[in-house]
């Protein structure tokens, strides 16, 4: 199998992967299509075991809890165990109105690498659907007092 880079890994205070975070620059992906980024990561590439798996775009993020009880090769395409709006993350951090076509790849890797580092730290004052999602799934307590780890290039 292919060496398999994410775009963002949330590791804990140990360093234990506990997140994976595919961020994609379409805005117009659907719950459908994330399940298939997902698809084809888990069955394509070594990945490394984690209790979580996300999508995140410009305008909605997807997320899956994993683990063996959840997980087998009928299950990679399964639907997302939450959906939440990203939007008010993107508005947290890039505030001036972009054109679409500005925020590519590698400035929302960053956006969302911000992002999920306050998280991990509890920085964040302002909660937005986002943060409410990750929270409820239970990844904010999961990684807190954890790291972001952004693979550059990705």
């Amino acid at each position: 199998m292919p060496e398999y880079q994410p775009d963002l890994e949330i590791r804990d205070s140990q360093g234990k992967v506990i997140a994976i975070i595919e961020v994609k620059g379409q805005e117009t992906i659907t719950g459908e299509g994330a399940a298939q980024v997902r698809r084809n990561v888990l069955a394509h590439s070594t990945v490394p075991p984690s209790p979580f798996f996300a999508v995140v775009t410009p305008t909605t993020g997807y997320l899956w809890r994993t683990g063996p009880s959840v997980d087998s090769d009928l299950s990679y395409a399964r639907l997302p165990d939450a959906t939440f709006s990203t939007e008010g993350v993107i508005q947290r951090y890039l505030p001036e109105p972009r054109p679409t076509r500005h925020r590519n790849g590698q400035h929302l890797e960053l956006v969302f690498y911000q992002w999920l580092t306050e998280l991990t730290n509890g920085m964040l004052a302002d909660k937005s659907d986002a943060d409410e999602a990750l929270s409820k799934a239970g990844l904010v307590d999961a990684a807190r007092g954890g790291f972001v780890d952004l693979k550059i290039g990705a």
